[in-house]
């Protein structure tokens, strides 16, 4: 348990180390895409040391299904009741002026995906045909796992969302509320149906969409198998956003954002805004961020109440 608090120190120190001047953030944000990288790639050497591989694979991926398949309908259902709430068109003033990001495509989202799923495959390849680096694989990524917990804590603090604004965009929270709620419903319906732990489901079930950090911390506490369930499900959910936003962001921003998960603030966040507008970045931005927020603290506790 002491081992799993020490995953929120250096998010912390991250936080509260005085980051400041644009200068500083260009490093920061330089160095967290090279760390997922390279914590992606770990998690493959971690994954050749699984006794055979193939079935593991197989029982990864189908966990996985159901993990997502859950989570997809129970947040769509809650997130689709809030959206309801809201029809009457009251939306809510931008918490801050903020500049729409550049929009990106469909296709390039998709080739990331592949990227990123590509160097898991590359590190897995790599410790099948030089076991001795998959021995040490589990320690060189809690190592990098420590650095992208500190490089995200910068970024946190770097986002510029004051409390204040965060309490006042009631949308938004509502967004996150909804997400973290349904989520942690599937999470224990996963645990029933997967025959797990509550605890392991819940935790499985709160990563919000945040692939890089809960494949890492699974792997680190559950083993190589759930690592990778945490990953692909986080993963799809990510891919799965990408392609449901266009369609769905100018009808119900609130299923748009909040399906997209922590990932609202960053990843999908231009997505968000050429096709929902403006009005749907201070709703990603609050939701995101709080989501973000929450995400490391709650796998920690719920691995840590199993």
């Amino acid at each position: 348990m002491a081992g799993l608090w020490w995953m929120i120190v250096p998010l912390l120190a991250g936080y509260l180390l005085p980051w400041q001047g644009q200068q500083a953030k260009r490093r920061v944000d330089r160095l967290v895409t090279p760390t997922i990288y390279l914590l992606l790639a770990l998690m493959g050497l971690g994954l050749a040391g699984l006794d055979d591989l193939g079935r593991n694979l197989t029982r990864m991926a189908g966990h996985a299904l159901v993990l997502l398949g859950l989570l997809s309908v129970l947040n769509g259902i809650g997130l689709w009741g809030l959206a309801r709430c809201y029809r009457a068109r009251a939306v809510n003033r931008p918490a801050a002026d903020v500049a729409p990001p550049p929009p990106v495509s469909i296709a390039s989202s998709l080739i990331d995906g592949a990227l990123l799923i590509g160097l898991v495959g590359l590190g897995c390849l790599l410790g099948r045909l030089l076991p001795s680096l998959a021995t040490h694989g589990s320690q060189w990524a809690e190592v990098a796992l420590y650095v992208l917990l500190a490089l995200i804590g910068a970024q946190l603090k770097q986002a510029g969302l004051p409390l204040r604004e965060l309490i006042l965009n009631r949308r938004g929270v509502l967004i996150a509320v909804t997400v973290l709620v349904t989520s942690q419903l599937a999470g224990i319906v996963a645990a029933l149906v997967l025959g797990l732990p509550v605890t392991q489901g819940l935790a499985l079930a709160s990563g919000f969409g945040w692939y890089s950090l809960s494949g890492i911390l699974m792997t680190d506490q559950l083993g190589s198998l759930w690592g990778g369930v945490a990953l692909l499900n986080d993963l799809g959910r990510e891919l799965i956003a990408l392609l449901l936003v266009p369609l769905i962001a100018r009808r119900t921003p609130e299923l748009a954002v909040g399906y997209c998960g922590a990932t609202a603030m960053d990843v999908t966040l231009p997505m968000l805004s050429r096709s929902g507008g403006i009005t749907c970045v201070p709703l990603a931005l609050v939701s995101g961020f709080l989501l973000s927020l929450l995400a490391p603290p709650m796998m920690v506790l719920w691995l840590a109440a199993g």
